[in-house]
């Protein structure tokens, strides 16, 4: 056991991060908001799919909803627009 920790942390040592910027985190999730799944959008991009729920929660709680509310709002409006016409007609 204790072996085994010491070549896992052998193999992480060498290892570094990749640092994303504001605009290229936005643009991700903007992707998902739009209907993207987030495995999908993580695979296309090359990143790990736990990263962008970790930016989302983060967006979210940081900005006090308003740039993700933001983003759901713009996609979801167009949603509710739709529903709302279908609903009007008999």
């Amino acid at each position: 056991m204790l072996k085994l920790a010491t070549q896992m942390k052998e193999k992480t040592q060498g290892a570094k991060r990749r640092k994303y910027d504001a605009s290229f985190k936005e643009e991700v999730l903007r992707m998902v908001a739009a209907g993207r799944p987030a495995s999908e959008v993580a695979q296309s991009l090359g990143i790990g799919e736990n990263l962008i729920y970790k930016w989302k929660s983060r967006s979210s709680r940081s900005a006090g909803c308003s740039r993700s509310a933001a983003v759901l709002t713009t996609v979801g409006k167009g949603r509710i627009k739709q529903l709302r016409k279908k609903r009007k007609k008999p």
